[in-house]
């Protein structure tokens, strides 16, 4: 019995011992996972490494001229390692309000009292990698470093900054839908035609895993250094560009359109030297670059597309531009379908004159009478001079061109010849209609249009975009002859008469306004309030001797309900571009003669002040008599009869200089190098300036300039 006692008692004693040793596993779990638990994971993941992709620097893009028109800049993601070695608790809460004060002044994102708060808590928490900002420049990074607390050092002071880079436009609206938008997914425009060469080779560092799952560079160094993206430059002229992007938008807010586009082509290259697009959206906000219109939006074109079908006329021989016509008092049947004219002088015209006065009438009869018996042959013609096809422009979204062929089954064997023949019953985007045209100031030779001109390394030419010819002969030399003839004739005496007159060069081409297609009601809108209208215009200049072809398209102006004609809303924005690239294209102005008055001694007008070399070169080639020049850097010039002679203007240290009489861009190198922040006024030589010279200089003060105009 007593052995019976002995054996229960052990094994009661090992059950008490094994329950009491579960529960101190289980305090032990508990105590591990609720008191310890943050201490163990942050270890745990400070023990995880591995090779995080480094994005290499993406390449720039450049306008024709070297200017920037997208790069990418480093921003910094700032946080703070609020348990760095050197950061004492002394220290911390001796320091952290002058740091917050300097954070929120700097950064302006976030209160002095909020950034506190911040840094406290983190600190409280034992938080070691405490978020300030996502967005710090590299200046403002350089200023970071100076704060109290940070400036321990690297490493010793808990700043951690993680380098990220943004892609910018210098320009920002300028050209934006043309440059297109750099994204991860769903690029545009060259951003994702070139990104093969802007985006490089991306490198490889070792990076430590940390709390939430955010990676930190363990090093500075890289194991795999990226490979930065190459340059890209364009076609673009940025002075045009911006000439097309301000025309093009004070028409659309003059006329209240919808939105709207300008193209600008070279015509022997086929370079683009301007695309603008602005649009709004349906609250009617303000205009922007939206989308691009020019090469995406495939639209009935109207009565621009008169041009094909006269060129049809004339290639078959089938008529002349002599060719007579009776425009039946502008109402013509075909079917069940009225085609119309408005406000007719004349009723028998040739065809060159149908076409100046753009009378739906007389081209639609021309084509019918022709080709109703070989319908196929109209729309041969059509491919042939390529407007049934892309224009292949390096840039992505260019929408199908979408022309009915007379043998496919949407083809009406009464109403699509004439229909078409007018502009409508077919969609083309304003770039296809632009090179058709462009191909007929090129003598018959179509260009395929593009954007990019080069690709460089390092500065280094690595890819080089030349001219390409698409199609050597579209129409024979004498259609084009003739072709170049009528649309002369629609700027000289018909529907663009007196608009686009210069008295130093000439222009060509073709009004057009069509009729848009609505949804639901078709064109059998009631009033012409309700009805929505397409204004154009397409040509080139000057008219003896093409050098530049230009589209003008807009879309539905709306705020006069009687001004919706190409002739009154886009051929203004077409001379107004024009004339800007005539003013800037020296080689189309004609010799200076020798005999000059200009060149005569006496007539010679004074000079600005400036710098002494630049005049003296300037005299020199001149061949005017004038003195030994000062040695000074800088002198004023007096003409004195037929001599020049000059005085030394001294820079002097401490005081404020004297620019009176220099030009802005050397007042701006003699004042900015002198610490002063210029602000000026109007244009050409300063006349006045305040603080005036000899004033003693300090070194950040704003000085006004005012310029002679």
């Amino acid at each position: 019995m007593n052995i019976k006692k002995d054996i229960s008692w052990r094994v009661y004693v090992t059950y008490i011992g094994l329950v009491i040793f579960a529960l101190c596993i289980i305090a032990r779990i508990a105590y591990t996972q609720q008191v310890q638990g943050r201490y163990w994971k942050s270890l745990a993941d400070s023990l995880t490494t591995d090779f995080k992709t480094i994005e290499a620097d993406r390449g720039n893009i450049y306008s024709e001229d070297g200017r920037l028109l997208a790069t990418s800049l480093p921003f910094f993601e700032i946080r703070m390692d609020t348990r760095a070695e050197a950061v004492s608790d002394e220290l911390f809460n001796e320091k952290v309000d002058s740091l917050a004060i300097k954070l929120s002044h700097l950064l302006k994102d976030k209160s002095a009292e909020e950034y506190r708060r911040i840094m406290v808590s983190g600190r409280k928490n034992d938080e070691r990698y405490v978020l300030l900002n996502r967005k710090v420049t590299f200046t403002e990074l350089q200023l970071i470093r100076k704060f109290p607390i940070f400036n321990l050092g690297k490493y010793k002071g808990g700043l951690i900054a993680i380098q990220e880079f943004h892609r910018v436009n210098p320009f920002n609206q300028l050209c934006l839908r043309t440059i297109g938008l750099y994204r991860d997914s769903n690029k545009v425009g060259l951003e994702k035609t070139y990104d093969e060469y802007l985006s490089g080779v991306n490198g490889k560092q070792l990076m430590q895993r940390i709390a939430g799952n955010t990676w930190l560079p363990l090093t500075d160094e890289n194991a795999i250094e990226p490979q930065n993206g190459k340059d890209v430059y364009t076609t673009i002229d940025v002075g045009l560009q911006d000439v097309a992007e301000s025309t093009l938008l004070n028409t659309l807010v003059k006329n209240e359109a919808e939105h709207g586009c300008v193209i600008l082509m070279e015509v022997k290259t086929g370079k683009i030297k301007a695309l603008a697009n602005l649009g709004r959206d349906e609250n009617g906000g303000p205009y922007s670059e939206r989308m691009n219109y020019a090469i995406s939006e495939a639209i009935e074109p109207g009565s621009t597309f008169k041009m094909a079908s006269c060129a049809a006329l004339l290639e078959s021989g089938l008529a002349d531009t002599s060719t007579m016509i009776d425009l039946e008092h502008g109402h013509k049947v075909y079917g069940k379908q009225i085609m119309k004219d408005h406000e007719l002088a004349v009723n028998y015209v040739s065809l060159k004159t149908a076409f100046a006065i753009s009378s739906n009438v007389g081209i639609s009869k021309f084509a019918y009478n022709a080709f109703n018996d070989k319908q196929e042959m109209y729309t041969n013609y059509l491919k042939q001079f390529g407007i049934t096809q892309k224009t292949g422009i390096d840039l992505s979204g260019e929408a199908n061109p979408d022309v009915k062929e007379a043998t496919s089954k949407r083809w009406n064997k009464v109403v699509s010849l004439p229909w078409m023949s007018v502009g409508y019953e077919e969609r083309i985007t304003p770039l296809q209609t632009l090179c058709w045209y462009n191909s007929i100031a090129n003598d018959g030779k179509r260009m395929k249009p593009f954007l990019v001109s080069k690709v460089t390394e390092y500065g280094k030419v690595v890819k080089q975009f030349n001219p390409t010819v698409a199609n050597e002969k579209v129409v024979s030399e004498k259609t084009v002859k003739k072709l170049r003839g009528i649309m002369e004739a629609v700027v000289l005496k018909g529907t663009a008469k007196g608009v686009l007159l210069n008295s130093n060069y000439s222009a060509a081409g073709k009004t057009g306004t069509a009729q848009i297609f609505q949804a639901g009601s078709g064109f059998n809108n009631k009033g012409v309030g309700s009805k929505k209208f397409l204004a154009s215009f397409v040509g080139y200049f000057p008219a003896d001797n093409p050098q530049y072809s230009c589209i003008v398209v807009i879309y539905n102006p709306t705020k006069d309900k009687s001004v919706y004609y190409g002739s009154q809303v886009a051929c203004p924005v077409f001379k107004e571009l024009a004339d800007k690239v005539y003013a800037t294209s020296t080689f189309m102005h004609a010799p200076i003669e020798k005999n000059d008055s200009l060149l005569h001694p006496e007539d010679r007008p004074g000079f600005m002040a400036g710098a002494t070399k630049e005049i003296e070169k300037v005299l020199t080639e001149l061949k005017s008599s004038h003195s030994t020049m000062t040695e000074g850097n800088w002198c004023s010039v007096i003409k004195e009869g037929k001599n020049y002679s000059s005085a030394e203007r001294q820079i002097q240290q401490g005081v404020v200089p004297d620019v009176t009489g220099f030009s802005l861009k050397d007042a701006l190198y003699v004042l900015e190098n002198k610490g002063l922040k210029v602000k000026f006024k109007g244009n050409g030589k300063v006349i006045e300036q305040y603080p005036n010279a000899g004033e003693v200089l300090v070194k950040g003060t704003e000085i006004s300039l005012e310029l002679s105009n």
